[in-house]
């Protein structure tokens, strides 16, 4: 996504949720040409799961970042930070059982742990704001 393109306001300049969106989109890709094939159905609880906390980390972004209060918008961070590692672990699943191209998942997760250290200076500084 060119975050350039759009306006100069809102969630499109919160660098955390520039750099994560990046990683959900390329999971989540992932994920969309895995779906595309045939696939034993037996992963699709992981598959499904995995989409959903990939989506909820930018969910929680983005209305922390619209929250009004230091204590709310803390908490929407904690939240997103909660389900990025369980993001982590469901990227371990999927590695261990070989659904998803495992270098591409192995990549994903680790730009994931690179960026685990955001969260907790975001969370950090609205806990200072109190």
């Amino acid at each position: 996504m060119d975050f350039t393109k759009l306006p100069s306001k809102g969630i499109s300049v919160f660098a955390t949720y520039k750099e994560i969106f990046v990683i959900v989109s390329n999971i989540l890709k992932l994920i969309i040409e895995y779906e595309k094939k045939e696939y034993p159905k037996e992963y699709a609880f992981l598959i499904n799961k995995t989409k959903d906390v990939s989506l909820n980390i930018l969910s929680c972004l983005s209305k922390g970042y619209n929250k009004f209060n230091s204590d709310d918008k803390a908490e929407e961070y904690i939240l997103a930070r909660d389900y990025a590692s369980s993001l982590e672990s469901n990227l371990l699943l999927l590695i261990e059982l070989d659904i998803l191209p495992k270098e591409e998942i192995i990549n994903q997760y680790i730009n994931l742990e690179n960026k685990l250290s955001m969260f907790n200076g975001i969370i950090k500084k609205m806990e200072q704001k109190e």
